[in-house]
This record gives structure tokens, C-alpha cells and sequence, in this order.
């Protein structure tokens, strides 16, 4: 299918000018990367032929504004670019600042239905060494609409930092979608240790996700937050759910351990999350009984009400709620006050420096006795050494999980029956 105006090239035609001009042809190259801004809203109010309409309309403000060595090129649903010639930053700038007010001006549509028209403008210039000017172009065009619609965000200066911060988002991302795709996630365990001689009918284990990289097997903090600002995280919690679930239904009844997951704030924001937590634990035959949920304080705020909701529903199916973090917070009170949860997790930052920290000493203490006070047992993470330990069991911490306890292993490791390391108890740190 031809393109719709005469001078628009397609993709592979843009790479050939970039490639060819940094092949030694002389002279600068700017490129502008053009997203419409609300152009589902646009489309949708505009009715049938609404995206032809506005597809149209930015042709012909580019082509306005193209020079006759320039390349006004569509880069797919809503998104055109702009290779300029000769060009430097200034330049880009002077010709993006044209092309949004000529945009502003116009309306498009018909006589019965008209939508404004706006776009956001990214720019990246061999002036300022973008190592790929499409991709840095693309990514400040996504900076700009970051901050406000109508924008334009050049990759040079100050943004030079955030947009390498995208960028290496964007590879991240990429590998946790290749480890996923090629079956290279692991799954390890660390176990969660009554205190105070409290005895437990099954083992507790937490559930931590790694992924391969360069030094090995890494924890999941640096995927996590690419994963989230892309949405893909909820697809990462359900691969994190299925894997222990389908280890448990191959044990034996008396020989399954309750599992600690983690999910996070768009997963528990998405309705058919709970339909595939109900799917999942009726194909094995699992009681959500074994199963506990992690939520950060930060899901709390992500959405309340959604994390209400989800929370309501598990334990009405037997399962518990554990909230992470405790303590970090400006809300942690409130959300303790108005959720419903069995656990809350002590953050680790003050369980790290509890023997030589007054201030850490008091925030722990506090902490418990507020749990105390609303009928929640409390776990403390981080814990390290033995005095630690027997510091958590005076205050009346009722669980532990850190080195000192438990260190993380492979899923399938650890569960074998191994000498005893359990510091706290005297007892083994093997599962059942």
C-alpha cells in the first residue's frame, strides 16, 4: 500500500538517510519524532475515517514545513518523524515550535464533528552525539509528554541523564521479557522463622524471583520498576504465582509449606487478577489457606480501593495479607486502621541497625506495639545475627526472615532436610 502523500517515506527509507549520513556525508542531521497527543480520544470522536482525518492533516502540516531535503516519514498509528537536513538543534526546535502551532490552529473532522488536533515533540540531533537519533528522539517525545502535552523535549542538556535512565529501562525490560519468553526465570525460597518458641504447623516461605544477568542470577529491583512504568508487571506476578503453585500441587497434602508472594499495585488493580488466582489454585488443588500476599504501602497509595477489594476477597477464600514495608510511611497507621491484614512486615532499615540505633530500637518497638494493639503479628526482615534475633524476641516479634535464619536457595533446594541453622529456635531451617 503506497503512502499517502508523495514525500512520505516509510522506515527503512529514514534509516538509509541516518545510515548514509553517518557514513561521511557532510552537513548535520536533527530528527523530530511526532506523537499525536489523545489520538484514541480523536479517533473516537471523530467516528469512522477519524485516524485518516488526522493522518492527513499532520502530512500536511510536515510536508509545510519540510525542507527539500528533508524526509517526513510515518512511523505508525499516530506517530510521524521529521529528518531534517542540515540542521542543529536550534534549528529542530524552531521547526517543532512551527509545526505545533500550526497544529493548534487547526481543527479537523467535519461539519458535524470537529476534535482539536496536538502533538508532543521529541528531538534528537547529531549535534548533541545521539548515539541512535530515533530511538532518543522517540524517548524525548515521551519526556515531553511526561511533562504536558504539546511539548517539545530535545535529548541534549540536563535530559540527557533521564533519557539514559529510559533507555536503559527499555533494555531491562527487554531482558525480563526474554528471560520470560525463554523460560530463564528462577524462583528461590528464604524461610520465614517463628520466634519466642512459637511452634508452626507448616513451614513459611517467601517467594523471590531472580533473573539471569550479567553476574548471575540478580534480584528483581531493577526490572521491577521498568516493568511497572510499562505495565508489564502484572504478567511478571502471574508467572511468579503459577510456578509455586504448580510445585505445591505435585506435594503431598501434609507435606505442603505456605507460600509469601509478592504482587504489586496494577496487579491487584486488574479485576481478572483474582479470576486467575481462583483458576489457578482449583487446577491444583491448593486451599488459598497457603498462600499469604505481600502488599507494599506504595500499592496501598497506588490504588486504595482496588487494593481494599482484593484484599477482602483473598481472605474470605482463606488466604492471608501481609503489608510490606511497615512503618515507611507517612499512612502506615491509616492503612493498618482501615485494611484488613494478618501481617505486617517490619522494613528492614530498622531492623538493620536495631542493637546500635536508639531511634531504630524505638521505631520497632512502637511498631509492635501498635500491631499488638490491632491483633496483627509482625515479621521482621533483614535479620542478620544472633543478638538481632534475641533483641526481635524480647520486644515480642512474633516472625524473622533474613541470613542469620535462612539464607535464599534455589526453589527446589530448599526443601531438602539439611542440619539445623535455625538461630532462633534451635530448630532446622529445612522444609517439610
Amino acid at each position: 500500500m503506497a503512502d499517502h502523500a508523495r514525500h512520505v517515506g516509510n522506515h527503512a527509507l529514514l534509516q538509509q538517510r541516518i545510515a548514509h549520513a553517518g557514513g561521511g556525508r557532510a552537513g548535520a542531521q536533527a530528527f523530530l519524532f511526532l506523537g499525536l497527543d489523545h489520538f484514541i480520544a480523536s479517533t473516537a470522536l471523530l467516528g469512522r475515517g477519524g485516524a485518516d482525518l488526522l493522518r492527513g492533516t499532520l502530512e500536511e502540516v510536515l510536508e509545510a514545513h519540510a525542507g527539500p531535503e528533508d524526509l517526513v516519514v510515518w512511523l505508525g498509528t499516530g506517530k510521524f518523524g521529521l529528518l531534517l537536513d542540515g540542521a542543529d538543534e536550534a534549528e529542530a526546535r524552531r521547526r517543532a515550535r512551527g509545526i505545533l502551532h500550526a497544529l493548534q490552529s487547526r481543527r479537523v473532522g467535519t461539519a458535524r464533528r470537529r476534535a482539536p488536533i496536538s502533538a508532543s515533540v521529541g528531538i534528537a540531533s547529531t549535534e548533541s552525539d545521539s548515539e541512535d537519533l530515533i530511538e532518543s528522539a522517540a524517548l524525548a517525545c515521551s519526556l515531553a509528554r511526561e511533562e504536558g502535552l504539546g511539548r517539545v523535549v530535545a535529548a541534549s542538556g540536563g535530559r540527557r541523564r533521564k533519557l539514559r535512565r529510559h533507555m536503559a529501562e527499555i533494555r531491562r525490560l527487554a531482558q525480563l521479557y526474554e528471560a520470560m519468553e525463554g523460560d530463564a526465570l528462577r524462583l528461590y525460597a528464604q524461610r520465614i522463622v517463628p520466634l519466642g518458641g512459637r511452634g508452626e504447623s507448616r513451614p513459611q516461605y517467601e517467594v523471590l524471583l531472580r533473573i539471569p544477568g550479567v553476574k548471575g542470577m540478580e534480584g528483581p529491583a531493577r526490572f521491577v520498576e521498568a516493568a511497572e512504568r510499562y505495565r508489564m508487571v502484572p504478567y511478571l506476578d502471574q508467572w511468579v504465582v503459577a510456578h509455586p503453585l504448580t510445585a505445591l500441587g505435585e506435594r503431598p497434602e501434609p507435606m505442603r509449606h505456605r507460600v509469601s508472594i509478592n504482587v504489586s499495585g496494577l496487579t491487584v488493580s486488574d479485576p481478572l487478577f483474582l479470576r486467575f488466582l481462583q483458576q489457578s489454585f482449583e487446577q491444583h488443588e491448593i486451599p488459598f489457606e497457603f498462600a499469604c500476599f505481600e502488599i507494599t504501602e506504595t500499592a496501598a497509595v497506588y490504588n486504595w480501593a482496588a487494593v481494599c477489594r482484593f484484599a477482602a476477597a483473598v481472605r474470605r477464600r482463606g488466604a492471608h495479607i501481609k503489608l510490606d514495608d511497615f512503618g515507611t510511611g507517612l499512612s502506615s497507621f491509616t492503612y493498618l486502621k482501615r485494611l484488613q491484614v494478618d501481617f505486617v512486615k517490619i522494613d528492614g532499615r530498622f531492623v538493620h541497625a536495631l542493637l546500635s540505633s536508639a531511634e531504630d530500637r524505638a521505631i520497632v518497638e512502637a511498631l509492635q506495639h501498635v500491631a499488638n494493639a490491632f491483633g496483627v503479628q509482625t515479621v521482621a526482615e533483614h535479620v542478620e545475627d544472633a543478638p538481632t534475633i534475641e533483641a526481635l524476641e524480647d520486644m515480642g516479634v512474633q516472625w524473622a526472615q533474613g541470613f542469620a535464619l535462612h539464607a535464599p536457595e534455589p526453589w527446589d533446594e530448599a526443601f531438602v532436610v539439611r542440619p539445623a541453622r535455625d538461630l532462633a529456635a534451635g530448630e532446622g531451617a529445612e522444609g517439610v
